[in-house]
């Protein structure tokens, strides 16, 4: 059901495909945040704009949260994603991580992906650390999901708590 036919132009392999344009990550969460951290990148005379590693690490969390959160089973693999990109944070993007989990209400899912970071080997950052620690318990006062918690969602992607 692939509508695209793979073509052979000289030694190249040519694959057609579609882009899906978004206006933003959701309705929260806009684009022009990620725009301006963005790297330019260029490769055979085009530029392309490749997010930092914080936001990559942030959308992979966001994405896992967001379909773990809503449907068992789905998500898997931006969960591994996320955990690879949190993995690669250095001080500096690990803070802006932190400060994006923040200013879009995704600490709840910040803390379920980061607590089990050690388990799977890999060294978090005192500061990563810190903040997980510090979402472990929710605020006093408010609704769920007015902090968009959904709970852990490891128990919906792999059957385990």
């Amino acid at each position: 059901n692939f509508p695209f036919k793979f073509t052979i132009s000289g030694n190249r392999v040519v694959i057609p495909c579609t882009v899906d344009v978004h206006h933003a990550l959701s309705l929260d969460i806009p684009l022009e945040d990620l725009m301006e951290r963005a790297r330019v990148c260029r490769k055979e005379g085009v530029e392309f704009l490749i997010p930092s590693m914080a936001w990559i690490a942030f959308y992979a969390l966001f994405k896992t949260y967001w379909e773990a959160g809503r449907q068992y089973g789905v998500g898997s693999h931006n969960y591994i994603d996320a955990i690879r990109a949190v993995e690669h944070l250095n001080n500096q993007e690990a803070s802006t991580f932190i400060d994006l989990l923040e200013k879009y209400r995704i600490c709840v899912g910040g803390h379920y992906l980061l607590r089990r970071c050690d388990g799977l080997g890999i060294n978090l950052s005192s500061e990563l650390k810190s903040a997980c620690a510090s979402w472990r318990l929710p605020p006093r006062y408010g609704m769920a999901a007015d902090n968009n918690d959904i709970g852990d969602f490891a128990p919906r992607l792999f059957g385990f708590v």
